[in-house]
């Protein structure tokens, strides 16, 4: 389990929305399409949001305000689409001792998991809802299993 606030908060926002997109779509599989299709973006979203502020945290470690704007500015502007392979580039750029240590640690299912949001949210936008296999379950459980990239993140850029 996390334990930056921060991240706290955003993981219960979707918790929340979890539960609600489940009840909302029970009766009609079209809904729950729509709705599924709605969650990977928004966790997509969140989990940016997160590994941006477990970075820019990171950064204020320095204790010079101006290196973590910097570093702030450049996460923005540069960090999309929070998959494996884009979160340990970012990580890289600390130096490969945090790629690595990431590497070492995060689980397969968790990075499956991680990459089947980025996937879905990517496929949505470009083939549209009704290609989407993805149900809110199958959101629910990627959240799940993903959630532990974050556990994996807060010791490395500790």
């Amino acid at each position: 389990m996390v334990a930056t606030p921060y991240v706290s908060q955003r993981f219960r926002e979707i918790d929340l929305a979890l539960v609600k997109a489940s009840a909302w779509g029970q009766a009609d599989p079209e809904l729950s399409a729509y709705l599924a299709g709605y969650l990977v973006v928004v966790i997509a979203g969140v989990f940016e949001d997160c590994v941006e502020h477990l970075v820019c945290t990171r950064a204020g470690k320095a204790g010079d305000p101006y290196v973590e704007t910097f570093i702030r500015s450049r996460v923005q502007q540069t960090f999309r689409n929070p998959n494996h392979k884009n979160v340990a580039t970012l990580l890289a750029d600390f130096g490969a001792v945090y790629k690595d240590e990431y590497k070492k640690q995060a689980e397969d299912e968790a990075i499956e998991a991680l990459n089947s949001i980025v996937t879905n949210k990517n496929s949505l936008g470009h083939q549209g809802v009704f290609k989407s296999q993805v149900t809110v379950s199958d959101v629910e459980g990627y959240f799940r299993r993903s959630s532990q990239i974050f556990d994996v993140l807060e010791d490395v850029l500790r």
